[in-house]
């Protein structure tokens, strides 16, 4: 897809305890029709659920896929244009290689009952926020086709703030470390 110059937007929500039927609050026919209208190609990784198996059925969702749950999203990061999250800690480790990110907190008054939380939640997510579908679509082709970058003091800040270290070669370190317990 890379390859046929589309764009590819990875959507990584964290685990809920809600109904299934509630997670996520798109409308993946609304959300093909957007993809496709855009050039963008949609993988959707939902945070590991061994229960959770996600099915189209019949419609054609082919600008759409569901990343296996399984599998690592770490190797193909890179690659990813864009990323929307909500809650997940995944939008920490994509400071590191400065992605732009799209949170999408739609039960936001669900998930922070305090107040408090909320509100530091909101001051340290580097990027907009997206409450509604028909906001996260048109988030999205303002991330994709703005050069324009509002966020990124913000994500260099908070991956300062978040990071001690951020050379590469920690992987190197880590067994070098083990190795010579």
């Amino acid at each position: 897809n890379k390859y046929n110059n589309l764009r590819l937007v990875l959507y990584a929500p964290t685990f809920r305890k809600h109904k299934r039927e509630t997670y996520p609050p798109l409308n993946t026919l609304k959300l093909s029709d957007f993809c496709k209208e855009n050039n963008i190609f949609f993988l959707i990784k939902h945070h590991y659920r061994p229960d959770s198996i996600a099915k189209f059925g019949e419609q054609d969702l082919s600008s759409i896929i569901y990343y296996d749950n399984e599998c690592d999203i770490y190797p193909i990061l890179s690659n990813i244009d864009l990323i929307i999250t909500d809650y997940s800690s995944i939008y920490i480790d994509t400071l590191l290689i400065n992605k732009k990110v799209i949170f999408f907190p739609y039960d936001i008054e669900e998930y922070y009952i305090d107040s408090n939380d909320r509100l530091d939640y909101l001051e340290k997510t580097p990027g907009p926020k997206c409450f509604h579908q028909y906001e996260l679509h048109e988030e999205i082709i303002n991330m994709l086709n703005t050069s324009t970058d509002n966020y990124s003091q913000k994500r260099i800040f908070m991956k300062n703030k978040s990071f001690d270290e951020t050379s590469s070669g920690a992987s190197e370190r880590l067994w070098s470390y083990i190795c010579n317990l």
